[in-house]
Order: structure tokens, then C-alpha cells, then sequence
């Protein structure tokens, strides 16, 4: 069982607990988690009104509580010792709001207030997981063929009920109060089957076959009303729309090691059918059909044995597609504020990523890695102004080719001593070419994330880990980031003859997880600051009833799960 509580500005409490036996070939799980959360986001931003000359500046306090119970059960029987079934559930149940205050004030060239209203806006969803998956192994030999296959049935229910209303004070004028029923359903069945096949001469040849099926439903209805006048239909906001989507692919790979090298070369073929309709507000549809090749070519040689770890480098060439999903394809404008809305863009068409990456390997985890992905037809969230209304729409759009070069290295003391470090650096350059809102785009910028994570045993019963980062010159959507990261401590009592950890955990401890972004795109000039409630203290306990699981092979370097967020 666990029971945790972490405070900031507001609180998040957490209990559950995890059944699990295992008996001669069944084994079973059952588990219960229930959270109720709540944070909050400060946004201050600013952006220019090129049409009018003037400057739009809004302080926005946003707070988010939540509930979920989350449940999960499983089991696995092995028939015999060549063929086993397991069958999987998972059900998450969410009860969430947020309530946000918004204050704009629009100021002249000479920054005098010409125009202050306030928004008030509150959203109020429920939403619903269910997830099934059977799952079959059977091993073919000792050498280490098996066959595999999985079903899946995913189901999801989101609903949400939004309530604005917009106070004008200068100039005054009759308050405009908005509400509007969002409603989401999806289905997804999943079937997938895969081959690995152990043959003489040290060939293994691996092959797959994969489909999916989704089936995704939208309805929004929305009113509004300005003072005393009649409530009338906001044809804007109500949308109907429909999306399915197919996925089939199959793949072969064939590995051989030749004089200390291993190849494996493979092709992976893909079928793309996907389909959306929107009949409200107008009749509209959106189609993508397409077949594509995918080569792949995996070299892999030993470098050497240090200080007991095995050392490998690994060469990887791949090209991938990325397709755009339901929400970003989804034409319904969801409403932020009355200056800002999220919209769906039904044209989108997917973009292809060619990797290429050299790295060295400690016991498989990754500790030096160098690379270069070359992306075209690239989509990415943008923002959009209109010149009139001065009303921003953050989209989705295709701007043409995207480079991108990483750099990635991890040192430090393998855990099992007294003393336990890892420390790293990772570079990312990219550079953007194509079109931004009609306009030539030619971007460039160099971002670096440095991490750390340190752990020290006290005594034999506590353990104390302090884990940080630092991003520079961060990207995200084109907004650019200036400089912010975290820090945050914990320590990890055993107690009750081991039976039981607490666990006191202190999460942003200088308040430095905080951003300030810039745009600075086609027709928008914007910047601003945004604060969440990072900066938590927790405390948690666990308590063990029985005997402990048997712990899996962690990764060279991972920090420990007591110690996350």
C-alpha cells in the first residue's frame, strides 16, 4: 500500500495499493490508485496588434483540480513451458475542472489603456479509459525463436462543459456570456503478431504484420449571449465531426554477424487510410491515402570491456512517418480566451524523418550518442493572428524541411556502492525552411539540456538523491526559452524492519522551473512569462504486507522511482 501528500500552493493527496500472487503456472495482479490534485499556471503574455498599432497585454491565473481512480488487474497462465496467454485491464476514471480569471488590458502607441475587459472561464470534464489486451507467447526453441500475438480494444469518453463570461469595462459595454457541450468518443482496435526465428549459420530473421482501426466522434453545441438579449446559437464554436483512421504495416529484418560485426538490415512497409468529415458547420471532408516503403539498416560491433561493462557501438539508419492525429485534424475551435482559440487543421499531410546515428553503448543503456534527423514536410503547432480582429489561432501547419543534429553523453559512478552519480549534457541544433503564414521561414537556433542526478546512502537504512536540470536556449512550437531548470532533493527511510520506505521529497527547491518565451513569427510579436506550482515538499509512505516482487534489470542509469515526480 502507498499514501503520499505533496503540498505547493495547493495540495495533491494520493493512496492505493497492488495485489499480486503468483501460483505454480498463474500468476495474478490487482491494483488501486486514487489521486485528487491541484495546481495552478500564472500566464503573463504580450502581443502586438500590428493592424492597429497597439499592444495586447493579459494576466491569466488558471487553477486545475482533478480526481482519478485509477484501476488495473491482469493475469498470466502458463499452459506449459513453451506457451503462455495473459490478458490485461486498465480503467482510469477522471473528474477534472479548471477555473481561470483572465484581465487584458489593450494600450496605444504612447501605452495608455484604451480598452480593459475581463474573461472568466471554467471548464468542468469527465473522461474515461478502458483498456484490454490479451496477449500470446509461444517459444518456438531454446535458441530463442517465439512467436507472439497481441489484441487490443481501447475506449475513450472525454465530455466537457465550458462556461465564459467576458465583463468589457473601458469601453463599457453589456457583458457576452458563452457556454457550449464538448463531447469525444474513441475507439481503437489493435492486432499485431510477431516472429523471431532463430536459424543455423547465425542468421535470425525477425518479421511482423500490424493493424489498427480508430473510430473518433466529435460534437460541440455552443450559445451565446450579450446582456438582455436572446440567446443565440454560436455557429462558430459547434462542430460535428467525424474521423477513422486504418494503419497496416508489416516489416522483415534478417541479423547476421560477420567477422564481430552484426548487420541487420530490414524494410517495413505501411498503408495509411484515414478519413475525416465535418458536417457542422459546413459539409466538409478530409482524406489521406497512401503506401510507403521504410529502409532500415542496424550495424552493431563490441568495443571493448571497462570496468566490467560491456562496450558496444552501434550505427542506425531509419526513415520514419509521422502522421497527424485526430486532434490536431479536428476543425472545432476550442475557445481560451476571447482572444486566443485552439483549432484543427483538416489539410494537414504527414512528414517523413530520415535518422541517421552513431552511438556507444555501457550494458545497452546509451551513454554517447551523435546524430542528424532530416525532416520534410514537416507539421508543426503555430501560432496565426488575424489582421483584423486581432484574434490569435494556434494550429497546425505543413512549413516545408526541418534539420535537426544532436549531440547526447552520460558519465558517471554505476549504482550498487555507497555513492551513486550520473551526469550529462545533450545539444540539439535545428534549422527550419519553408513557409510560416505565406511568408519565407529560416530558423535556426541551438538548445542544451544538462542533467545530474546524485544519490548518497547516510546509513544502511536511508539514502538521500538530489536530481537537476538546466535548459538553454530552449525551442518549443518557435517560441523560443530563455534559460530555467529544476532542483530537487528526497530522502528514502527504510522502517518497520524494512518492511515500509518514507519517503520526504522537496520538488523545485530555488523556484526555477519557470519559463519566459518569446515569438517572433510572421504577423506575431509576442512574448511573456508562465509559473506552475512546482515548487512542492511531500512526504510518502509505502508499506510492504508481503513478500516483495522480483525486481527487473533497471537501466545503467536511471534514476531510482522514489526520487520522480
Amino acid at each position: 500500500m502507498n499514501v503520499g501528500y505533496f503540498q505547493g500552493l495547493y495540495s495533491t493527496k494520493t493512496a492505493g495499493f497492488n495485489i499480486n500472487k503468483g501460483a505454480g503456472k498463474a500468476s495474478s495482479y490487482f491494483s488501486y490508485q486514487y489521486t485528487d490534485r491541484n495546481n495552478f499556471e500564472d500566464l503573463q503574455s504580450s502581443r502586438v496588434l500590428a493592424s492597429s498599432n497597439t499592444l495586447l497585454s493579459q494576466s491569466a491565473h488558471t487553477t486545475y483540480p482533478a480526481l482519478n481512480h485509477y484501476f488495473g488487474a491482469g493475469t498470466d497462465i502458463a499452459f506449459s513451458k513453451k506457451f503462455s496467454i495473459a490478458y490485461d485491464l486498465r480503467i482510469s476514471l477522471n473528474d477534472g475542472r479548471s477555473d481561470a480569471k483572465n484581465d487584458i488590458d489593450i494600450l496605444n502607441a504612447n501605452h495608455a489603456v484604451i480598452a480593459n475587459n475581463v474573461s472568466v472561464i471554467s471548464n468542468d470534464n469527465t473522461s474515461s479509459y478502458i483498456g484490454n489486451n490479451i496477449s500470446t507467447k509461444y517459444v518456438i526453441d531454446s535458441a530463442g525463436s517465439e512467436w507472439t500475438v497481441q489484441l487490443d480494444y481501447n475506449r475513450y469518453h472525454y465530455n466537457n462543459e465550458q462556461l465564459y463570461n467576458n465583463y468589457y469595462y473601458l469601453p463599457a459595454s453589456p457583458t457576452l456570456f458563452g457556454n457550449g457541450i464538448n463531447n469525444n468518443r474513441k475507439h481503437i482496435f489493435t492486432a499485431q503478431t510477431d516472429l523471431t526465428w532463430k536459424l543455423k549459420k547465425g542468421f535470425t530473421i525477425e518479421t511482423g504484420f500490424k493493424t489498427i482501426s480508430s473510430n473518433s466522434n466529435n460534437s460541440a453545441d455552443y450559445f451565446l449571449q450579450q446582456g438582455s438579449s436572446p440567446i443565440k446559437r454560436d455557429s462558430f464554436q459547434t462542430n460535428t465531426f467525424s474521423y477513422k483512421e486504418s494503419i497496416t504495416s508489416a516489416y522483415v529484418q534478417v541479423a547476421k554477424k560477420l567477422f564481430g560485426l552484426t548487420v541487420k538490415p530490414g524494410v517495413r512497409f505501411e498503408a495509411t487510410n484515414i478519413s475525416g468529415r465535418q458536417l457542422i458547420p459546413g459539409d466538409t471532408s478530409l482524406a489521406i491515402k497512401r503506401t510507403d516503403v521504410f529502409p532500415y539498416l542496424y550495424l552493431r560491433r563490441r568495443i571493448m570491456k571497462l570496468f566490467g561493462f560491456e562496450l558496444n557501438g552501434n550505427g542506425i539508419l531509419r526513415r520514419s512517418i509521422t502522421r497527424p492525429y485526430y486532434e490536431v485534424l479536428n476543425p472545432y475551435p476550442k475557445y481560451i480566451d476571447q482572444y486566443l482559440f485552439d483549432v484543427g487543421n483538416p489539410n494537414l499531410q504527414p512528414q517523413f524523418t530520415t535518422n541517421y546515428e552513431f552511438n556507444i553503448t555501457a550494458d545497452d543503456f546509451t551513454i554517447f550518442s551523435v546524430g542528424v534527423n532530416n525532416t520534410s514536410n514537416i507539421f508543426s503547432n503555430v501560432t496565426y493572428q488575424d489582421e483584423q480582429t486581432g484574434i490569435a489561432y494556434r494550429t497546425y501547419d505543413n512549413l516545408g524541411t526541418n534539420k535537426e543534429v544532436y549531440l547526447r553523453f552520460v558519465g558517471g559512478i554505476p549504482p550498487g556502492g555507497k555513492y551513486f552519480f550520473y551526469a550529462g549534457a545533450q545539444q540539439n541544433i535545428n534549422s527550419y525552411n519553408g513557409l510560416y503564414q505565406g511568408a519565407a521561414l529560416h530558423f535556426k537556433r541551438s538548445s542544451w539540456v544538462f542533467f545530474m542526478y546524485q544519490q548518497l546512502k547516510l546509513a544502511p537504512t536511508l539514502t538521500t538523491s538530489l536530481y537537476g536540470f538546466m535548459r538553454t536556449g530552449g525551442v518549443q512550437n518557435f517560441y523560443e526559452l530563455d534559460q530555467f531548470g529544476a532542483l530537487n532533493l528526497s530522502f528514502n527511510k527504510s522502517v518497520l524492519k524494512k518492511k515500509a520506505n518514507l519517503i520526504l521529497s522537496f520538488n523545485d527547491l530555488l523556484l526555477t522551473n519557470k519559463t519566459t518565451f518569446h515569438l517572433q513569427q510572421g504577423n506575431v510579436n509576442a512574448n511573456g512569462n508562465r509559473l506552475g506550482d512546482t515548487r512542492r515538499v511531500g512526504i510518502t509512505l509505502r508499506y510492504n504486507f508481503g513478500l516483495k516482487p522480483k525486481e527487473e534489470k533497471k537501466p545503467l542509469f536511471e534514476q531510482p522511482a522514489d526520487t520522480k515526480e
